[in-house]
């Protein structure tokens, strides 16, 4: 779609029905789009999401690809969210002169706990050696400790 650097304002321009179909479609959903940027690789994009609670941000995330996926394709465009694995994914010189190794795509959750609507993940005030309170330190070692398990949701193909 386009070769323009991170974060360039241009790519938005280049970009924008496709955008504003997806947040349109997005909106018709009850889900909340955040933010949106321009990622480092050729036409790619970050959508966040708005913070619900765990049932909900799944059910959205599913939605959210599809839509992504259907509104692309009546653009002629192609939606993936497969990373690529290439060992030279990373380009040392200028994002717009990306050759056919270009950066992957993918999908990543960001995460946050909630109770009466205050942050209870980070420490407030409390000594500790991460910034986050005793509640979000359990709740990461348990996000570790089932990761496996987490893996075969998350990552459900073998690239």
């Amino acid at each position: 779609m386009d070769k323009t650097s991170y974060c360039s304002t241009t790519t938005i321009n280049v970009a924008s029905l496709v955008l504003q179909d997806i947040h349109a479609s997005l909106h018709s959903f009850n889900i909340l789009v955040e933010q949106l940027h321009p990622e480092a690789g050729k036409g790619q994009f970050e959508i966040v999401l708005g913070y619900i609670d765990c049932g909900r941000a799944a059910n959205n995330l599913i939605s959210t690809d599809e839509v992504i996926k259907g509104i692309a394709r009546k653009h002629g465009l192609l939606a993936s969210f497969t990373p690529r694995y290439h060992t030279n994914n990373v380009h040392l010189g200028s994002y717009a002169d990306f050759s056919d190794d270009d950066v992957g795509s993918g999908s990543h959750v960001h995460i946050g706990l909630f109770k009466n609507g205050k942050n209870i993940f980070m420490a407030s005030g409390e000594a500790n050696r991460y910034g986050m309170s005793v509640i979000g330190e359990s709740f990461m070692a348990g996000i570790l400790d089932h990761l496996r398990s987490l893996c075969v949701f998350t990552m459900p193909i073998s690239n």
